[in-house]
């Protein structure tokens, strides 16, 4: 029932080709991919800093490939209880394989996947999901389907602290595709912007909007998000019978609209290599 399509995201162009080239493409021409005796990703690790689109980014992949799309917290699937962990874990993959072709989604995935040796329980049932979960997806891709020109089920991984991953998901075969979401640059603020404010009504001009953008650095698109929507509020409270948004609104807003990005650490997210 996902809705979301590419066309509905903003500044998000550089991560969408890269979607595009290693998932949607192979897909649609797996001859290509055979041909150079390569397989398409098997899974997709999407990082990047709170409130960027990865999670919306995935949606909408779903949608473009026609797959259906399971979507998990990552420490939704853990237990206190032994055992109750991997039960779940074989659960999830037994639907994806009963709903083929799918995309499983698991948000967080570092309340799942968390770095081995970072839990002290005793029974050490961190390594033990982790050990399952790896087993689970490395059965996805037994031999028989090595360039096989189907892929059936793909396993994206979105997390905005890519530093406490386990380093055994993201070796060759597993969540072995990389994709970084950064911060909205101007320009891409920018776009966000002029998405967010075609669904209003308003007298905003070129100028303004260029303003805005500038005035918004350290703003995720959910910040952007709720900056359009402070302004609408703001417009309203002044007069319940507006029906434009306008620049001093917008103004007033970011009065009150706090950065989420300002005090982010982004040395997690450039350090990060294959």
């Amino acid at each position: 029932n996902n809705e979301i399509k590419f066309k509905d995201l903003y500044g998000l162009d550089e991560a969408i080709n890269s979607l595009k080239a290693s998932v949607i493409y192979p897909i649609q021409c797996p001859e290509d991919f055979i041909v150079f005796g390569i397989s398409p990703p098997k899974g997709i690790l999407i990082y990047g800093p709170p409130g960027v689109g990865k999670t919306s980014i995935c949606s909408a992949l779903a949608f473009e490939t026609g797959f259906n799309l399971i979507t998990i917290e990552g420490s939704s699937i853990r237990s206190k209880i032994v055992g109750e962990s991997e039960k779940s874990i074989s659960k999830l993959f037994a639907t994806a394989r009963e709903n083929s072709p799918c995309i499983i989604l698991i948000d967080q995935i570092e309340n799942l996947i968390a770095k081995r040796g970072a839990s002290n329980t005793s029974e050490n049932s961190g390594d033990r999901i982790i050990a399952s979960f790896l087993t689970e997806m490395d059965g996805i891709y037994s031999k028989k389907t090595i360039g096989y020109s189907k892929t059936d089920i793909l396993i994206i991984g979105a997390t905005s602290h890519p530093d406490k991953i386990d380093s055994a998901i993201l070796r060759p075969g597993r969540l072995d595709e990389l994709i970084y979401i950064p911060p909205p640059d101007k320009d891409a603020r920018k776009l966000i912007l002029k998405g967010k404010i075609e669904k209003m009504h308003h007298t905003l001009s070129p100028d303004e909007i260029d303003s805005i953008a500038n005035k918004t650095e350290y703003f995720s698109g959910a910040d952007i998000d709720n900056l359009c929507r402070e302004a609408a509020l703001v417009s309203l409270r002044k007069d319940i019978n507006n029906t434009e948004v306008k620049n001093e609104d917008f103004e007033t807003a970011l009065n009150y609209c706090i950065p989420s990005l300002k005090n982010i650490n982004m040395d997690v997210y450039t350090n990060l290599t294959r």
